[in-house]
């Protein structure tokens, strides 16, 4: 077996694989204190959840082979979008998929994301930078909770694990999903991607979500991507980017 690096950071490596049955994507995850934060799903009760996705024409074949080893098919026949092509050409398949996803009835090991940003308030609550925030668990889960917390979101969605063709869209990284409403999946999306009002708006009316629910909750996605960099500073050593500190400013009265 022969083992091509793709990907280092600090939550995971990936390999491209070549063996018998032909080129493979190895996932490896990395054992730290975060890594049950971001991936609260426990690899291997995660195989049922992507045998799921993977009947629904959502992903490629995904096989567990341990509780930190992930060995996904390799993915043909589809591109990543671009900003440009993503409402021009992209953008009818991925409202299909998208509805597919926030279809599906999976609720067994699947965190909410109320509870997800909970665990992240109380893991981070000791890191100075953290402390200044004061952040009431209890705002943050009502503010959370102002729409119905019952729809299965993948989570994570951005350009680099959406993958369209002429036919279809799938989707890869399912370690971050969660229990809430679809406007929060395309939040992240918007916020990730760094969409203007126009195409939020545009977003909106192709997968029929309220503008203002996804507005809503843009500054939950903030948030999250701000603990994750705080994250990621504790384990490189490196300092925290402050202009993500200052995006969340504006936030903070609805939460502290």
């Amino acid at each position: 077996m022969l083992l091509e690096q793709l990907k280092n950071n600090s939550f995971s490596k990936i390999y491209r694989v070549y063996d018998k049955s032909g080129p493979k994507v190895l996932k490896i995850y990395k054992k730290n204190k975060f890594l049950d934060l971001n991936c609260p799903v426990p690899l291997r009760s995660h195989q049922k959840n992507l045998n799921i996705f993977f009947k629904g024409q959502l992903t490629v074949k995904h096989q567990v082979i341990s509780d930190q080893i992930l060995k996904i098919d390799l993915i043909k026949g589809y591109q990543q979008p671009t900003i440009n092509n993503f409402f021009l050409k992209s953008l009818k398949n991925f409202q299909i998929a998208f509805k597919k996803i926030h279809k599906l009835k999976l609720k067994e090991n699947i965190v909410s994301l109320s509870n997800k940003v909970n665990q992240h308030i109380e893991l981070l609550s000791k890191e100075p930078l953290f402390k200044k925030f004061k952040i009431n668990s209890n705002k943050v889960k009502k503010y959370i909770e102002a729409y119905e917390q019952n729809t299965f979101c993948h989570g994570d969605l951005h350009f680099e694990n959406i993958f369209i063709n002429k036919k279809n869209c799938i989707f890869i990284d399912w370690d971050y999903c969660t229990m809430s409403t679809a406007g929060y999946d395309l939040a992240m999306l918007c916020y990730l991607e760094n969409f203007n009002k126009k195409q939020i708006e545009q977003l909106a009316l192709a997968t029929n979500i309220n503008v203002k629910e996804i507005e809503h909750y843009i500054p939950i996605a903030m948030l999250l991507e701000f603990f994750y960099q705080l994250q990621l500073s504790k384990l490189s050593g490196k300092s925290l980017n402050l202009k993500l500190f200052e995006k969340i400013k504006s936030f903070l009265p609805y939460i502290t």
